[in-house]
């Protein structure tokens, strides 16, 4: 073998190395990334279960369109929901309302909060145990769509929930926003 064979061969292998080693890091960022994605759905999720299975008079309306939200940090007894992180969990984990109408999550842009909405800021813990890791915002609505005309036993609510999370990707931040809706009506079902 000749030294130029031996070095054209090493560059061969150097090339290979290179782009197995950078195939290796997509897929990472991309697992990654469905993790955070897995993490925020099963929250929203969560959420959804809770309420379709609360007493349906706990399921607050929201208020009419035009109605300034509660202040961002501030509470207001008509626009709380009691909801909890987790069964264990003593203390409430509250969803506040927004007023009406529900926000089209296709012209939110990426990073910005409405200013129409209450938002419910929840941060979770990533696998690594790195507190506040992930920042979910959740904006909640819940509007009566009982049909007209019907007698009071046959009632039902919309949920809606549109929800944008933000996390760390190496030194930029991403955030992805999606919605989830589930119908309740008066007579619970399983």
């Amino acid at each position: 073998m000749t030294l130029a064979e031996i070095i054209i061969a090493m560059a061969l292998v150097g090339m290979m190395f290179i782009g197995i080693f950078s195939m290796a890091l997509t897929s990472r960022r991309l697992t990654e990334a469905a993790v955070y994605q897995n993490a925020a759905t099963t929250v929203m999720q969560g959420y959804i279960e809770q309420m379709k299975n609360m007493d349906y008079a706990e399921l607050l309306l929201s208020p009419a369109a035009g109605t300034s939200p509660p202040g961002r940090y501030g509470t207001n007894a008509a626009y709380i929901i009691p909801t909890r992180k987790n069964e264990s969990s003593t203390g409430s984990d509250t969803l506040v309302v927004s007023p009406l109408p529900v926000i089209d999550p296709t012209t939110i842009a990426p990073g910005t909060i409405p200013s129409t909405v209450y938002d419910n800021i929840k941060t979770a813990d990533d696998v690594n145990g790195t507190v506040g890791d992930m920042k979910l915002h959740i904006w909640l609505w819940v509007e009566d769509k009982t049909p007209s005309g019907t007698n009071g036993t046959y009632q039902i609510k919309a949920i809606t929930f549109v929800y944008t999370w933000e996390f760390k990707d190496g030194s930029s931040t991403k955030y992805t926003t999606w919605s989830v809706r589930s119908m309740r009506s008066l007579v619970p079902t399983f």
